[in-house]
């Protein structure tokens, strides 16, 4: 006799983690203003111990686009080179959202 064990699959997609509040704390440029509630979610799936659960993270996680380059001549830009760059920018990002926890 087998067993069937049964997996739940939540998907979420398009958070655009990025970009600045304005300095009066409003969205500013940014699309994703609920990184706390984000959060929560993700804890309360690990919490989920049956069935099993697992997430997707389908796509659009981070938005390059909405963080400012520091050069007036290319303000934003969906690419950065070097890698570093890109690899500032992401860790930026991570900072500022994890912040806002």
């Amino acid at each position: 006799m087998s067993s069937t064990k049964t997996t739940e699959i939540f998907v979420i997609s398009d958070l655009h983690l990025g970009g600045k509040a304005d300095e009066d704390g409003a969205r500013g440029f940014r699309i994703c203003t609920q990184e706390s509630k984000l959060a929560d979610f993700i804890d309360s799936l690990t919490a989920i111990r049956d069935p099993l659960v697992e997430l997707v993270i389908n796509g659009d996680m981070v938005d390059f686009l909405a963080e400012e380059t520091g050069d007036e001549r290319l303000k934003w830009s969906p690419f950065h080179y070097p890698e570093s760059t890109a690899v500032a920018q992401l860790n930026k990002i991570v900072e500022r959202s994890a912040s806002s926890l």
